[in-house]
């Protein structure tokens, strides 16, 4: 017989697993793990987050462990190693500080602690880790003070793109930074530049965030949702290629949970899931047709 203990440890994992992304090694050097695998750990998981070639596990004492790719220093662990096949604990400046949020896309990440603190490390070619400049980081970099945040408020949600970042407060305020070639930020600019700094979105009653390849969406207090940015692959299923500002995506009913990557996903209050965009090279269904609406005006000239 199972112990609670034993259930929180063990995890069951598949797909691409090229650089042990997956937390195994196969001796067998097969890179892909066609079928489901279950594996136990020595730590207690509650939370899981996966970028391109790598992964992050959270535990419940608030510790990060980092396996996989290590190419742009998406690990955290500092050596400048290709890959490391089994889980690697990621160390910050206070060793007692505990991680409450956590966040994984691209070759990126995100983390949230006790303490307010925002840390991000590994590629920073657009500018996704919002330090300012677009030197990579192989360790955990606080970036709290690029952030105006009032006292009251606190993080809520982190989430990373392909190549951008968001983080919503509980004050319904969300901020974003990195690529904005598509204008997938949501940020009030008139220009298509990546920021190397983070920015106030133009959604400002947020609930939800969800940031896509190259495009984010938002759902509001009000249940609805709202996305901005690439669409030429049907990310948004609106009319345009992209979108400059935040556009609702009326699908008929409220939302509960969204999702993104270089598709779209929602989960209604009716327990409905909803799929829209492209997924290797496969055009997703629709459930039902969408309908835009605009009601941020326009971007200065």
């Amino acid at each position: 017989m199972r112990t609670d203990h034993e259930e929180e440890t063990q995890l069951c994992v598949w797909g691409n697993n090229l650089f042990s992304q997956l937390a195994f090694e196969n001796p067998n050097n097969d890179t892909v793990a066609s079928i489901q695998k279950l594996l136990s750990f020595e730590i207690n998981i509650s939370e899981i987050t996966c970028g391109f070639n790598h992964s992050l596990f959270r535990t419940i004492e608030g510790k990060i462990f980092s396996v996989g790719n290590n190419s742009k220093g998406q690990l955290g662990i500092e050596s400048k190693v290709k890959r490391r096949t089994a889980l690697t604990l990621v160390s910050f400046p206070d060793p007692n500080e505990k991680v409450l949020l956590a966040a994984s896309q691209g070759n990126h990440n995100l983390v949230y602690t006790e303490y307010g603190r925002i840390y991000s490390w590994g590629d920073n070619s657009r500018g996704q880790l919002g330090t300012g400049n677009l030197t990579p980081s192989f360790t955990p970099t606080n970036i709290s003070a690029n952030f105006d945040i009032r006292e009251e408020d606190s993080v809520v949600a982190l989430s990373c793109g392909k190549f951008h970042s968001m983080m919503l407060l509980t004050s319904g305020i969300s901020w974003a930074w990195g690529a904005n070639s598509s204008w997938q930020l949501g940020v009030l600019v008139n220009t298509q530049d990546d920021l190397l700094l983070p920015k106030p979105c133009m959604v400002n009653r947020a609930q939800a965030i969800a940031a896509g390849y190259a495009h984010s969406l938002w759902k509001d207090t009000s249940g609805d949702l709202w996305g901005v940015g690439e669409n030429e692959k049907g990310e948004l299923s609106l009319k345009n290629k992209f979108y400059k500002i935040p556009v609702k995506i009326d699908i008929g009913e409220k939302i509960k949970k969204i999702y993104a990557t270089n598709f779209s996903a929602v989960i209604t209050e009716k327990d409905t899931l909803f799929v829209w965009g492209e997924f290797m090279g496969t055009v997703l269904p629709f459930t039902s047709p969408f309908e835009e609406e605009n009601s941020f005006g326009s971007l200065p000239p």
